[in-house]
């Protein structure tokens, strides 16, 4: 399942297939290249608008004025400094949401945001998209299957050794 090495490709960002099943058991084939710079900056004003989203949702049932305004204070503070390489950005890509938000992009909206975030709700598809994230962005390293992570310890360690 996963995608070979390929500089050449990363280096020019070269578009690559990516096969996702359907609803149906079928498969839906997508063109999938990393975002530019201008679509990373788009994914960041999502990130920052869905950290908003999520406080306004939170403020249901609180009616203490001071308390609302000090829940929307912190989020309106965490929003400004949330991008697609902070930590909370980072995790919140992590999720199905992020994820599909990424893929839509990186296929040039070749597939509608509600329907990717139902199609990665497979996690097969899930694994599919992660890999071709890592693919994108030359991460490749960063192989999903634990034994690749241990013997990639297990060199990092030997190589501290010597």
């Amino acid at each position: 399942m996963g995608f070979p090495r390929n500089e050449q490709a990363i280096l020019t960002n070269a578009s690559f297939p990516l096969n996702l099943k359907d609803e149906n058991g079928g498969e839906v084939n997508l063109t999938f290249k990393a975002p530019t710079d201008a679509q990373l900056a788009e994914i960041d004003e999502w990130l920052r608008a869905r950290t908003l989203k999520i406080a306004y949702a939170s403020l249901n049932g609180i009616t203490d004025a001071r308390q609302r305004e000090e829940i929307l204070g912190v989020a309106m503070r965490q929003a400004q400094h949330i991008s697609w390489l902070s930590a909370d950005g980072r995790k919140s890509l992590a999720t199905i949401e992020g994820m599909a938000k990424v893929a839509e992009y990186a296929t040039g909206n070749q597939i509608e945001f509600p329907r990717l975030c139902k199609l990665l709700s497979d996690p097969e598809n899930l694994l599919r998209v992660s890999e071709a994230i890592r693919y994108a962005t030359g991460n490749v390293e960063d192989a999903p299957d634990a034994s690749a992570k241990k013997k990639a310890r297990a060199k990092r360690k030997k190589r501290l050794q010597k």
